[in-house]
């Protein structure tokens, strides 16, 4: 006989759901980079299509939007001039996939990260933490 799930059981089943699709989000964040350091851009494209993907389980439009300005810049035949900006959009998704799975809340995009960075100019960092610039490792 079907018992009926009780709500401490279900928000347990909930919460694993989140975070087995936050593990996979930082896991796929990974391999984006590690492709990025390789400098294999075929690559990155690649993971950054199916990273788009998994996005779509994600309660939140924020990451999405900073993955699609990785994906335009990754399309550049000049990609590793614009890597001060890939770095930056890199950092702003890791950054926001982690505070979601600190809140579990959604936000909208913040306005003053997209003026900064839509404003078709790249914003100098020395050195993310993420992927440096410089030749692969």
């Amino acid at each position: 006989m079907a018992q009926k799930a009780t709500e401490s059981a279900f928000q347990a089943f909930l919460e694993g759901l989140r975070g087995d699709i936050h593990a996979s989000l930082c896991s796929s964040t990974g391999e984006l980079i590690s492709a990025l350091q390789e400098r294999d851009v075929e690559n990155a494209r690649g993971i950054a299509v199916r990273l788009q993907q998994e996005l779509n389980l994600c309660d939140s439009d924020r990451p999405s939007y900073f993955l699609a300005q990785i994906l335009t810049l990754l399309y550049y035949d000049d990609v590793f001039l614009h890597c001060d900006e890939v770095s930056v959009w890199l950092l702003a998704l890791e950054s926001e996939l982690q505070r979601l799975r600190a809140s579990g809340r959604p936000q909208g995009v913040s306005s003053a990260l997209v003026s900064s960075l839509d404003n078709g100019r790249p914003v100098p960092i020395e050195e993310t933490g993420s992927w440096k610039c410089g030749r692969a490792r």
